[in-house]
């Protein structure tokens, strides 16, 4: 379909639905936009423009220290209508030449002079630059290999009352690349992450840890990411035989009862386990120290890391003395 018709047909629709009232309005309408838009296109304005920046032809053996911004915001003086051409089109990129902007001490420099002559080329010479954040390019490079270092997570990780930690903590890399303009020093081997805090957690979760980053060096991953694995504390009931420390020759100690109910929490995924090494205790020479004829106090020992609100009972036991 032609303009022409597009326009007949587009009239006759409006017609139909507002009336020769409605249809009036509306091209008195039409024709004010228009003539308020074809003042404002040739008055001055303001526009605020993102440039994206590339650095090109930057040789293999270069490892730069800082990245350079990836973009640029400038705010653009000019009339109107040259504002148009930037309406459909993506954000404007300048590019640099790496080889061109090298300077001494491994530096890559772009002036502000340099930058606002780049600027211009693609806002128009006509066009008044009001600022340019940043208003310059720089960055460090080296031409030295990296080296592979030690990645220390740095962690103060607390889980509810009712978890555990249940394992070691988990990182998605435990070696970064540090990238210097000066050789290191020798017994530089070791980064560490910023400190990662959680309190109260009741379910395994993931973090993303950063790695502190040193002056002149660039270290690669910058972020490394952390599991930290957490499961729930189960309840457990063992009964344990009563085991008779330091017992002399030609003496029996039997006691009343002779095992010990034990009591503790556990990670779930450890509920089938025996801990064997876990016995009651009572000690012979406690009758001497304690001058006491009536009951020895128990003792529950080892007890493991991974065992949690340990209780006992009985926690003293009567007891006969047999002579053999």
């Amino acid at each position: 379909m032609r303009a022409r018709d597009f326009l007949r047909t587009a009239f006759q629709h409006v017609k139909v639905a507002f009336g020769r009232d409605g249809l009036l309005f509306l091209s008195s309408l039409l024709v004010s936009a228009l003539f308020w838009f074809m003042l404002t296109v040739n008055d001055d304005s303001v526009r605020e423009f993102h440039i994206g920046v590339e650095i090109n032809g930057i040789p293999q053996d270069i490892n730069l220290i800082n990245q350079p911004p990836s973009q640029i915001t400038v705010m653009v003086r000019d009339r109107g209508s040259s504002f148009f051409k930037y309406m459909f089109k993506d954000d404007p990129v300048i590019s640099f030449d790496f080889n061109d902007f090298v300077k001494a001490n491994n530096q890559f420099s772009v002036s502000r002079n340099e930058l606002l002559t780049h600027i211009r080329n693609v806002v128009g010479r006509n066009a008044s630059v009001i600022s340019v954040n940043p208003d310059s390019i720089r960055a460090s490079f080296t031409t030295l290999p990296p080296r592979k270092v030690k990645l220390i997570i740095n962690t103060d990780i607390t889980p509810s009352n009712e978890c555990v930690l249940s394992g070691r903590i988990k990182s998605s890399a435990d070696s970064v690349l540090v990238y210097s303009i000066a050789p290191l020093p020798s017994d530089f081997d070791r980064v560490e992450t910023q400190l990662v805090y959680a309190s109260g957690l009741k379910d395994t979760v993931s973090f993303k840890a950063y790695v502190k980053q040193v002056s002149g060096m660039r270290i690669e991953p910058s972020t490394v990411d952390i599991t930290v694995p957490i499961e729930p504390l189960i309840r457990k009931q063992a009964v344990v035989p009563l085991v008779v420390d330091n017992q002399p020759e030609g003496v029996n100690l039997i006691t009343f009862p002779s095992n010990v109910t034990i009591n503790y929490l556990i990670p779930m995924s450890l509920y089938k386990r025996v801990f064997s090494e876990v016995k009651a205790h009572v000690d012979y020479n406690m009758l001497v120290d304690a001058n006491t004829t009536d009951k020895l106090p128990v003792m529950v020992l080892p007890v493991p890391d991974l065992i949690r609100d340990l209780t006992f009972t009985p926690d003293s036991v009567e007891y006969l003395i047999e002579n053999r």
